[in-house]
């Protein structure tokens, strides 16, 4: 009896190891080569990734969350690293000598549909109010999102935690895709269509609170 209990207890601990080594190796949504939203500085960047190809103080409108956030009195430093393998470029951003935006360029394209996989959150694709309202037959809504009947050749994913937004650009636009009909929408966030080409993780703390106090 006690053997049994013994070799349930062994299984059991093997089955949770086995559960927290697969999260440890699923990418998170803050986070990326060890560098984490909001915490990391650009000693930490340099130190994992060597020195940046360039090094420059610039503005900063990150599409396609443009219009949530937030740079009023802020300055920005964009370290912009080649080298690294998978990817044709990476560019990490940081203000308050904080790590609040990293950009990755592939250079081997990813299936739409592994990006929700990926990170283990929602993705909706990004449609504009403009669109949607001047032809509201090309879209379908399933639970309260809006999605495209017929996706269009380049497209946005987005989803977000409560420490960040994170953006994907699709390429929708390949003949075998097109060949294949995986343009057809897919409601209820069935699998998204076309390939990712960059990647973008933002950092919530540069969301537009203007006008918060008075409404609290």
């Amino acid at each position: 009896m006690i053997n049994r209990i013994a070799l349930l207890l062994f299984i059991g601990f093997g089955f949770c190891a086995a559960m927290v080594a697969q999260e440890q190796a699923k990418p998170m949504p803050d986070r990326w080569r060890g560098l984490i939203i909001d915490q990391s500085t650009p000693e930490d960047a340099i130190k994992a990734l060597g020195q940046p190809v360039t090094d420059k103080d610039e503005s900063f409108r990150p599409y396609p969350f443009d219009k949530r956030i937030s740079t009023k009195g802020k300055t920005f430093r964009h370290l912009k690293f080649k080298e690294i393998k998978g990817l044709d470029s990476a560019r990490l951003v940081f203000t308050d000598n904080k790590l609040v935006c990293i950009s990755l360029d592939l250079k081997d394209s990813i299936p739409a549909s592994a990006i929700q996989n990926n990170y283990g959150i929602e993705f909706e694709p990004k449609i504009g109010a403009l669109s949607s309202a001047e032809n509201p037959r090309d879209y379908e809504r399933h639970e309260g999102k809006l999605y495209p009947k017929n996706y269009p050749a380049g497209y946005y994913l987005v989803g977000m935690t409560v420490e960040v937004w994170i953006g994907a650009a699709i390429n929708n636009s390949s003949f075998s895709s097109m060949m294949l009909g995986s343009s057809r929408g897919s409601t209820g966030g069935g699998a998204f269509p076309g390939k990712a080409m960059s990647v973008i993780i933002l950092s919530r703390s540069l969301e537009n609170r203007e006008g918060a106090d008075v409404l609290k």
